[in-house]
């Protein structure tokens, strides 16, 4: 679960800090709202605007539901040998950080396509459009991302 935006970057302010998070919100926010300002939302400046107060809010949420899930996602298991002299700890995800990401990149859509709803008042088929491609674009980069930084530290 090492980059999990919006959501995804909940676990990234938690065990990277502000900063490493920040430096992964920030392009996704820029990324969203060119998007939203592609299909018309409105001035590139309301589309920045609301991308960021979206992706904001799914990101709070992100970091509490890191604290919440964690224990359940994240463990280790303690193996002795037959004549119990030699212990084995192996600790890890229980669930694909792949798997994780697309989690987040549905519950970013669920979050943001609600808070832009009821923030814009712009008919339904509007904003949902825009939300989910929006995040279609920046989670896709994160996969991307993500798979090129896992073949780079196997």
């Amino acid at each position: 679960m090492w980059i999990l935006a919006d959501v995804a970057v909940g676990p990234t302010i938690v065990f990277g800090g502000l900063f490493a998070g920040l430096l992964l919100l920030i392009p996704i926010i820029l990324v969203e709202a060119v998007v939203m300002w592609r299909m018309k939302w409105g001035s590139f400046r309301l589309a920045l605007l609301d991308s960021t107060i979206a992706n904001i809010i799914s990101t709070l949420i992100g970091v509490a539901a890191t604290f919440l899930f964690y224990n359940a996602a994240y463990g280790c298991e303690i193996t002795m040998s037959a004549d119990q002299t030699q212990r084995a700890e192996t600790c890890g995800f229980a669930i694909s950080p792949l798997l994780w990401l697309v989690l987040a990149a549905i519950a970013s859509i669920i979050i943001e396509g609600v808070v832009l709803y009821y923030y814009r008042k712009l008919p339904a088929r509007i904003t949902w459009d825009a939300v989910i491609a929006a995040n279609v674009v920046s989670y896709g980069l994160l996969i991307i991302g993500s798979v090129v930084l896992a073949m780079n530290f196997s």
